[in-house]
């Protein structure tokens, strides 16, 4: 099984977590950002799920540390500030962003699960329409979060894997994207994402 490192300072939120994750993954609990490096450098863990707003050192603070040493670590965030602002700023160094306040429990475990299996998680409906209300993008709610997908370098597969779709399904998605946003491979459509703010480039 996978070493997750969950960091959370409120107990009970950790328990919740843990009790719910135990059976597909070993879990390693921090209570604030300076036990989550400490944990990091001694478990050599696969995924780390963290508060951003943490005592000692923020959560924040802790993943940029832990990025700038390990480029392949799966980070993902759980927050309470679910803003366009803390995405931009936390974007470089995470695979998943989780806002604890616009997802219910089911929800969040879900994502979790997702990090844990596949390196990343959707992105709330809440979320992405803060991200991409501005854009000017054409986009179904289903192609948004294809492109968001694409960023971070999903192929098809993986995608049609976390949509529970076809990769036919997938594959017909991207030649709308590409289609709308008058790109031809997959570079032009990444800096046109990131151009356009789906996310932070």
């Amino acid at each position: 099984m996978k070493r997750v490192i969950l960091a959370e300072n409120q107990k009970s939120f950790r328990s919740f977590v843990r009790n719910a994750i135990k059976d597909k993954a070993i879990i390693i609990e921090a209570c604030n950002g300076e036990e989550l490096i400490q944990k990091y450098k001694t478990t050599n863990p696969d995924v780390i799920i963290t508060d951003l707003t943490m005592p000692v050192i923020t959560g924040r603070e802790a993943i940029e540390r832990i990025r700038m040493e390990n480029k392949t670590v799966i980070i993902g965030v759980l927050t309470i500030h679910e803003t366009k602002a803390t995405y931009r700023d936390v974007a470089p160094f995470i695979n998943g962003f989780i806002g604890k306040e616009t997802e219910d429990d089911q929800a969040i475990i879900y994502k979790i699960n997702q990090l844990i299996s596949v390196g990343t998680c959707d992105l709330s409906s809440s979320m992405l329409k803060k991200l991409t209300g501005k854009s000017g993008m054409d986009l179904t709610a289903a192609e948004e979060e294809i492109a968001g997908y694409i960023v971070n370098g999903l192929c098809s597969l993986d995608i049609a894997k976390i949509r529970g779709n076809s990769v036919f399904t997938i594959q017909a998605h991207r030649r709308n994207i590409t289609k709308k946003l008058k790109v031809k491979n997959t570079a032009e459509l990444v800096a046109a994402l990131i151009e356009r703010e789906l996310v932070n480039g």
